[in-house]
């Protein structure tokens, strides 16, 4: 009887959730701005930098330079950050990538080629 009673309730969550999520204000979805790009790649170097993907000095890093491009048919924010106190000269600098409607596409060292 258990069981049944499982399944009972997790067939009524997923119903609900399902007639939750419908609804009629979906609205457009708009690119995101300069700002929100530079505040969403400031929040992935702190993300690295706490998973130990980036050594410590990356988090006293300022406000990177953040710019709309062009890349491979596509618009793409780009921001970069340096960091002097990095020993390697080819990882001083840190490429944050976003795609124009805000999703995370990458970080490296390296810029993506156009």
């Amino acid at each position: 009887m258990s069981t049944f009673k499982s399944a009972l309730a997790g067939l009524a969550l997923a119903l609900s959730s399902s007639i939750a999520l419908a609804h009629s204000d979906h609205g457009d979805v708009m690119p995101i701005t300069q700002k929100q790009a530079s505040s969403a790649s400031e929040a992935v170097l702190k993300s690295l930098v706490e998973t130990k993907k980036l050594n410590a000095s990356w988090q006293t890093q300022k406000v990177p330079t953040t710019t709309l491009k062009n890349l491979k048919s596509e618009k793409v924010w780009e921001s970069v950050y340096f960091n002097e106190k990095e020993k390697e000269p080819g990882k001083q600098h840190l490429y944050v990538y976003f795609d124009e409607m805000g999703s995370f596409l990458g970080a490296g060292h390296e810029p993506i080629k156009e």
